[in-house]
């Protein structure tokens, strides 16, 4: 057999055709998708068609013409309907079986009217280059849908095949080649080559496509796990801090507040010592009863200092911080806590990227702190909501959450953020002390109000580190 024969050039266009689909439907065996059986499918019975033709002369006529032409045809219309649902609007099975019909009877009807014309050649040449043609177009909407590169490259895998059946049939119309698909002319060779190019660069493309997508998910479900590591992360330091911040205030308060207290029982203990002394005698059970009260006490300061020593919070080392991925952040942190506790969060941030100095998990901290409360104190409304804003004022930041709850009572406006202020029912009012101390550390402010629709309101104000550059008019 002569190797540069057409005849073997369609035989081993045939052969390629009908093994490449079980490369790659071994290859995706695991998926067995529509799509994929279709793909696969279509081209087994494109590729025995082509078989068939190589076989002319050595099989019967009405199957190597008739069943053959019936195969191709029905073969890529297949494959356009694997193409399509990859794209996620198939064609209805009457569309198909229709699409598929039109083809093959166009070729049977010229059989008939004329068997030994070039009408029924020239038909199928024109439609395996439409059908060619609307799998390259096909092929290239998915590569800008899901941006593929191998749905490109199958794309110029069918491009040229079309050219060449396109090129054939203006020879056989205009009268300077011969009907027929095995003639030793260099456009029937060509047809076949394409034929053997399209069936690996076709169904490695296909496969590719498939690599590409599971090689991306895997990227994604990489970059999702890391988000979610470090979500984590930020929420177990956020809830460090508030802890260590949360200790931290209230063995301030209660020092403040038992600072009076001891130093008055030091005062008194130190004059009922003299007194014991001068009337007693320093060997009176008196004077040793006082000495034990003075010692106690400066014990009982000490410890509160020490207390106070132990959590008081490290120096914050400043950095730039934006604004915009803080509320990114703890916005993903709260996710899951406002949508069990059906709480909708409406986020108005600014367009522009806002940077101040500071520590990035005690700015989340603030956050964090300002919604929970909101989040707590509108959980008894119908329809709880907290919004969330971002903007500027002047050469600072803003960053302000309002929810629908009751609000602020007059004696927590009055007090402002001193410690132990709260709008909830059962709350402490740590966390907005927190916050304001954090607010304080970075150079900045924290104050509450009443929105005029109802509800608290609390803003946080910082300032800028970067220049806001003028927006486009």
């Amino acid at each position: 057999m002569n190797i540069f024969d057409t005849r073997t050039a369609f035989l081993i266009a045939g052969l390629l055709y009908f093994l490449m689909p079980w490369v790659v439907w071994m290859a995706l065996r695991t998926q067995k998708t529509t799509s994929i059986a279709q793909w696969c499918i279509g081209g087994e019975l494109f590729g025995l068609g082509l078989f068939m033709i190589s076989l002319r002369g050595q099989i019967p006529q009405w199957v190597s013409y008739d069943i053959a032409a019936l195969c191709m045809q029905l073969g890529n219309v297949t494959r356009i309907q694997a193409m399509r649902r990859e794209l996620g609007k198939p064609m209805p099975f009457p569309v198909f079986a229709g699409v598929a019909a039109v083809f093959w009877l166009g070729y049977e009807a010229g059989r008939l009217l004329d068997p030994q014309g070039a009408f029924h050649f020239i038909w199928s040449l024109l439609a395996i280059a439409f059908q060619s043609l609307w799998i390259a177009h096909l092929s290239r909407q998915l590569a800008n849908k899901e941006a593929i590169d191998s749905a490109r490259w199958l794309s110029f895998g069918y491009l040229p095949l079309a050219v060449v059946l396109l090129v054939r049939v203006q020879q056989v119309i205009s009268g300077s080649a011969v009907h027929g698909p095995l003639v030793d002319e260099y456009t029937s060779m060509a047809m076949a080559l394409m034929g053997i190019v399209s069936a690996v660069v076709g169904n490695t493309c296909f496969l590719g496509i498939y690599v590409e997508r599971a090689s991306r998910q895997q990227i994604q479900q990489a970059q999702a796990q890391a988000r979610r590591e470090e979500t984590a992360r930020l929420g177990r330091q956020i809830a460090h801090l508030d802890r260590q911040r949360g200790l931290g205030l209230i063995a301030q308060s209660l020092a403040h507040e038992l600072s009076q207290p001891l130093t008055n029982i030091n005062i008194i203990a130190e004059r009922a010592e003299l007194k014991a002394m001068h009337e007693k005698g320093p060997d009176s059970p008196f004077v040793q009863y006082a000495a034990d009260i003075l010692r106690n006490t400066q014990v009982a300061v000490d410890i509160m200092n020490r207390i106070r020593g132990y959590i008081k919070a490290k120096d914050i080392e400043f950095q730039p911080v934006s604004l915009q991925q803080v509320c990114t952040n703890v916005t993903h942190l709260m996710n899951d806590w406002l949508r069990s506790e059906q709480i909708g969060l409406e986020i108005q941030i600014t367009e522009q990227d806002l940077w101040v100095q500071g520590d990035p998990v005690q700015l989340s901290q603030i956050l964090f702190n300002l919604l929970r409360n909101a989040g707590q104190a509108c959980s008894h409304q119908p329809q709880p909501r907290i919004t969330l804003r971002l903007y500027t004022e002047g050469d600072h930041a803003m960053v302000q959450v309002q929810d629908n709850g009751s609000g602020f009572s007059p004696q927590a406006l009055l007090n402002d953020t001193q410690q132990f202020v709260s709008t909830k029912i059962d709350g402490l009012g740590v966390g907005l002390s927190i916050s304001s101390h954090i607010a304080e550390l970075h150079h900045g402010s924290l104050s509450l109000n009443n929105a005029p629709e109802g509800g608290a309101q609390v803003t946080v104000s910082l300032p800028l580190s970067l220049p806001l550059r003028p927006t486009a008019a």
